[in-house]
């Protein structure tokens, strides 16, 4: 019993010492997460405008041909 107290405190100060390291790893992970969706949101986005982009300008080229 005296041995078992006695092994508790350090795993208990380890134990409370990774619990607080994995609190920040996992909040930076979640500030990386965001940084990286926003970064992707706005490349998808980039990407759908040029689609677009891409389409009206086929359109109006279209337009251009069958009008002779």
């Amino acid at each position: 019993m005296e041995l078992d107290a006695r092994l508790g405190k350090p795993c208990n100060k380890i134990l409370r010492n990774l619990i607080h390291v994995h609190k920040y790893v996992l909040a930076y992970a979640c500030v990386y997460v965001a940084r990286c969706q926003r970064m992707l949101q706005a490349y998808v986005t980039d990407v759908v405008e040029y689609v677009f982009m891409f389409l009206e300008n086929i359109s109006t080229f279209l337009k251009k041909i069958t009008a002779f």
